[in-house]
């Protein structure tokens, strides 16, 4: 038990951090897969994709927000009004 919080406390450049912020399948282990063989063109296009879906998801939640709670625009507006 104790080694596993000593590993732990590592950081993310342990293996067992890289374990924790990759997967073994999916985009992140492409992205070290090819990370591992220095093909960073390949390398790049899970991280593109990865790029897309954050841009994809954070416009779709600003759009449910704004329809959920359009209080929140007109707070947005003040406060930038105000700087």
């Amino acid at each position: 038990m104790m080694t596993g919080c000593a590993s732990a406390s590592a950081g993310p450049s342990s293996a067992w951090g890289r374990r924790v912020f990759t997967a073994l399948t999916g985009l992140g282990a492409l992205i070290v897969k090819y990370g591992n063989q220095f093909d960073t063109a390949s390398m790049f296009v899970p991280i593109l994709v990865l790029m897309l879906l954050g841009i994809l998801l954070t416009a779709g939640i600003r759009r449910m927000e704004a329809r959920i709670a359009p209080w929140k625009e007109t707070e947005r507006e003040v406060i930038s009004s105000s700087r």
